[in-house]
């Protein structure tokens, strides 16, 4: 068996979200955060020799990689699967993983959903943020002057009295988004939807709103 990627991983290339492999109870459902075990399988039908295979243990992550049999075993069985286990960073490591790259930081976000992320008062000027996924995020007072924000998920998120100015939040998602008090001079958002967003008191001077969205 060979493993091609950052790290092991069955994953479904469609939905990008959930995986299978054959069992011998049929074909098994996997959540991105499991713990799995994989048996590959040479087609032997006493205990001792199917015993004898490799065997890989892993969480299912939320990067797709690609799996190859290069001959030799014939499937994989799952022999041990676990609940999702969450993991936890603080304040400072979640910033550092943002910093990171928007791949590693949505992958985190993908594998612990219920994680909250607080980033309040962060600096993030000149961010590159496109695509990045911060609904529900607190975000207040953070600076995020020039950042790229292009396509980024920021529904939900608290934005109040954070420094926009200059940023690119262009085609973003910004639907129930807290923005009272923030600075957004200068900066572009048009294209994004900003239905239901709080923009009481914030300064638009210069802002770039083409097409921006409002409607539900």
């Amino acid at each position: 068996m060979e493993i091609i990627g950052q790290r092991p991983e069955f994953r479904d290339v469609t939905t990008h979200q959930r995986l299978w492999v054959m069992s011998d109870i049929g074909t098994h459902v996997l959540t991105v955060g499991q713990y799995v075990r994989i048996q590959e399988r040479g087609g032997f039908e006493r205990d001792s020799e199917y015993q004898d295979c490799p065997s890989h243990e892993f969480r299912v992550p939320g990067t797709r990689i690609t799996l190859v049999r290069r001959g030799g075993p014939s499937s994989y069985a799952v022999t041990c699967v676990e609940e999702p286990r969450m993991t936890t960073m603080t304040n400072e490591e979640q910033l550092n993983t943002l910093r990171s790259g928007v791949a590693q930081w949505n992958a985190w976000r993908e594998q612990n959903p219920a994680a909250k992320v607080d980033l309040s008062g962060s600096d993030l000027r000149y961010a590159d943020l496109d695509g990045a996924n911060l609904s529900g995020a607190n975000l207040s007072g953070a600076n995020l002057s020039g950042a790229c924000i292009y396509k980024a998920n920021l529904s939900g998120a608290n934005l109040s009295w954070a420094d926009l100015s200059g940023a690119d939040l262009s085609d973003a998602t910004l639907t129930g988004a807290a923005l009272s008090g923030a600075n957004l001079i200068g900066a572009d958002i048009s294209g994004a939807n900003i239905f239901s967003a709080d923009l009481d008191g914030a300064n638009l001077t210069g802002a770039i709103m083409e097409a921006t969205n409002a409607a539900q």
